[in-house]
C-alpha cells in the first residue's frame, strides 16, 4: 500500500502543478520498488512511474540536455532510458516547446546514430524548426547540403500550402502568389 500511496502523491503534486515535487515522488516510488521487489505490485508501480515521470520532468524546466542521464539513473535498463528520452521529445514536440524538442531529438541522434528511428527524429527536428519559424501551412521542406560536415551553413526552403491573395480578383490565374521562405541554419 505504501508504494501505491507514494504513486498517488506524485499525481496529486502533478495536479497541483508542483512538478518538481511530483518528479521526486515518482523517484521515491521507483526507489521503493527497487528496494522492496517482493512487495505486491512493486514492479508495476515502478514501470508506470518511469512512464509518468517523463511528463513531470518535462514540466520542471530542467535542461533537456540532462534528461538522458537523469532517466538512465531511474530507468532500470538502457533501452528504457532511450524510450523515456524519446517520450520527452514527443511531449515537447506535441506541446510546441520547439527548442526543447529539437535538443532532445538531436541528443537521440547523437547517442544512437544507427537507430532505425533516425529518419523519424530528423523529420521531427525539421518540423520543429519550421513550426518555430511561424509558418502557417507548410507544404514542403527542402534542405541544402553542400557536402561538408558543417550543417550551420545550409539553407531550409519551405513552401506554404496556400498561396497568398493578391489584388487581382479571385478565380483568375493572377489571384494568388506563391509563398516560399528561405531560412539559414545557425548553431
Amino acid at each position: 500500500v505504501y508504494g501505491y500511496a507514494l504513486y498517488k502523491q506524485a499525481w496529486c503534486l502533478f495536479n497541483l502543478q508542483d512538478f518538481r515535487g511530483s518528479l521526486n515522488k515518482f523517484v521515491e516510488v521507483i526507489e521503493f520498488a527497487t528496494q522492496h521487489p517482493d512487495v505486491r505490485d512493486a514492479a508495476a508501480l515502478a514501470r508506470q512511474s518511469r512512464v509518468e515521470m517523463v511528463g513531470a520532468y518535462g514540466q520542471t524546466g530542467a535542461p533537456a540536455s540532462r534528461a538522458f542521464d537523469f532517466f538512465r539513473r531511474y530507468s532500470g535498463t538502457e533501452d528504457m532510458a532511450y524510450t523515456m528520452l524519446e517520450r520527452l521529445g514527443e511531449l515537447f514536440f506535441d506541446t510546441g516547446h520547439w527548442p526543447e524538442a529539437i535538443a532532445v531529438y538531436h541528443d537521440l541522434m547523437n547517442r544512437r546514430p544507427q537507430s532505425d528511428r533516425l529518419c523519424e527524429w530528423q523529420s521531427r527536428v525539421t518540423n520543429a524548426v519550421v513550426s518555430s519559424l511561424g509558418m502557417r501551412n507548410p507544404r514542403a521542406v527542402a534542405i541544402s547540403n553542400d557536402g561538408d560536415t558543417d550543417d550551420t551553413d545550409e539553407k531550409v526552403v519551405v513552401t506554404e500550402f496556400y498561396g497568398r491573395p493578391t489584388a487581382n480578383a479571385e478565380g483568375t490565374d493572377q489571384s494568388r502568389q506563391g509563398a516560399v521562405k528561405v531560412f539559414t541554419l545557425t548553431a
